[in-house]
């Protein structure tokens, strides 16, 4: 019962964390704290998602090892000199919550095989190879890929000005209709698996679409592209992990 209550309070600051990018930040300088540019998977229900193996953390890409990382218990994923000794425990908000109750390490930076994780330990994070996981069974995602897999049920994860379906993979092309983040329709957005960049070819229908919403609203369907992806690579669209 004690880990699964310590679970619930890394799920819980997980969402909080996904709630905040739809806000937005002023920090556009700095990788995004809250979504990262992928995870390292895969992902399992109910779990987190690490492998208990002793991976390396480097302090810059092939750069020198600092310490091992490794999954520690049930609920904890710790680093340290060794497998053993430990000298931190991950943040929550460098988790992310990808299925039901089941977490995955988020990723902020990528140079050839190496990625940057745990940026909320230090602001440079740590750097550990993608090679090393794969040894292990695991696996790095980027956000395209993840979501692309998912197809359907995602809703816009853009706040202030909405995101926008356009009749082209250009924000040059025409809007169709702006998919507001709470406004006073609700969307449900359908990749049809065309891509064109970071754009995506998408079905939408309106009105009473979240995963408890009224059958009996009225639905529009529209169809067009969205810009899937921001220029850094984080998602403008997301997913209901635990359904109603």
């Amino acid at each position: 019962m004690a880990k699964r209550l310590k679970l619930i309070l890394i799920l819980a600051c997980c969402i909080s964390a996904r709630s905040s990018l739809a806000a937005g930040s002023s920090e556009d300088w700095l990788p995004s704290p809250y979504w990262g540019i992928g995870i390292i998977g895969p992902a399992k229900a109910e779990m987190i998602s690490f492998p208990e193996k002793a991976i390396w953390l480097y302090d810059s890409p092939a750069g020198r090892r600092k310490y091992v990382i490794w999954k520690a218990r049930e609920d904890q994923v710790a680093f340290g000199p060794k497998k053993g000794i430990i000298v931190g425990i991950v943040n929550p908000n460098d988790w992310i919550e990808v299925t039901y109750e089941g977490v995955c390490l988020k990723y902020y930076r990528q140079k050839d095989e190496y990625i940057q994780i745990l940026i909320h330990y230090s602001p440079k994070g740590f750097w550990i190879s993608a090679k090393e996981l794969q040894k292990v069974g695991f696996n790095i995602v980027d956000w395209k890929s993840f979501l692309l897999a998912g197809k359907s049920g995602y809703y816009p994860a853009v706040a202030e000005k909405g995101l926008i379906l356009r009749e082209e993979p250009s924000i040059e092309s025409a809007g169709i209709i702006s998919l507001e983040f709470e406004g006073p329709e609700d969307y449900m957005i359908t990749l049809t698996g065309k891509t064109e960049g970071l754009w995506a070819e998408v079905n939408v229908t309106t009105n009473g679409f979240y995963p408890c919403g009224d059958a009996k609203v009225k639905k529009r369907n529209y169809s067009g592209w969205v810009k899937l992806l921001d220029d850094k690579g984080f998602p403008n669209i997301w997913f209901y992990t635990r359904g109603c």
